[in-house]
């Protein structure tokens, strides 16, 4: 997924996001998804993931 993201190959970089994402969800997948929907001009999605990111991050964070 990284590799691709920073080929710029975002059709490929969406799907191995989209599988580590559904395999392990973290704040680091929602970011890197956020991220790649931003490229792709879906701000919505973008936003959206961006929104369970934070949620996700701060979940994390209140369990320490």
């Amino acid at each position: 997924a990284l590799l691709c993201t920073r080929l710029h190959y975002w059709g490929q970089a969406r799907d191995y996001w989209e599988s580590a994402h559904q395999l392990a969800p973290s704040a680091r997948t929602y970011l890197a998804l956020a991220e790649l929907y931003t490229k792709l001009g879906d701000k919505a999605k973008s936003q959206d993931l961006y929104e369970r990111g934070l949620t996700r991050l701060a979940e994390t964070e209140s369990t320490l």
